[in-house]
């Protein structure tokens, strides 16, 4: 089994030096708000040759990573609903800030910022291999209401606000 491991740890290397290594890249992040104030993410990447070998050896995880880097950043319980070999379903508890007045039902999303991703990866032993893209391509928050926040490239996402109307029935 050593044997395996260090003839894989070569090849690897000898493979990093003569073919060119795209990295890790961000592609989209959706955030369904949900009345409660609770966010359904998926969250969609894309990873090179280096990076999907260490997710299968299970070097690196990265939904366990995001799961713990948004656990840490808002304070807040985060389950990981689905994973694929380019994408993360995440469940964030209390994700949007609730208030109520007289115009409705204000949510409010925290900031997100992707800056701390790169010292996760540097973690890593093939971290000098990549050079990645946290910054999604395309980010989408969407509201109960259909109301949707768009987002381009952007390495902050920053905080944002929206009121659900009351509705009053009439019948």
């Amino acid at each position: 089994m050593k044997k395996i491991i260090v003839f894989a740890g070569f090849l690897i290397l000898t493979m990093a030096i003569i073919f060119p290594v795209q990295a890790f890249t961000a592609d989209s992040l959706y955030i369904a708000v949900l009345p409660s104030g609770n966010a359904q993410i998926q969250f969609n990447y894309s990873l090179n040759w280096v990076e999907n070998i260490a997710v299968f050896i299970r070097i690196a995880d990265p939904a366990k990573e995001l799961q713990h880097a948004l656990e840490s950043n808002l304070n807040r319980p985060v389950t990981v609903d689905r994973i694929t070999s380019n994408s993360v379903s995440l469940t964030v508890m209390n994700f949007a800030m609730k208030s109520l007045d007289d115009r409705g039902t204000t949510l409010t999303t925290p900031p997100l910022s992707f800056a701390a991703a790169d010292q996760i990866l540097k973690q890593y032993w093939f971290a000098p291999l990549v050079n990645p893209d946290f910054s999604p391509d395309k980010t989408i928050i969407s509201y109960p209401d259909g109301y949707k926040e768009t987002f381009s490239n952007l390495d902050s996402i920053p905080e944002t606000h929206h009121i659900i109307p009351i509705t009053i029935d009439s019948s």
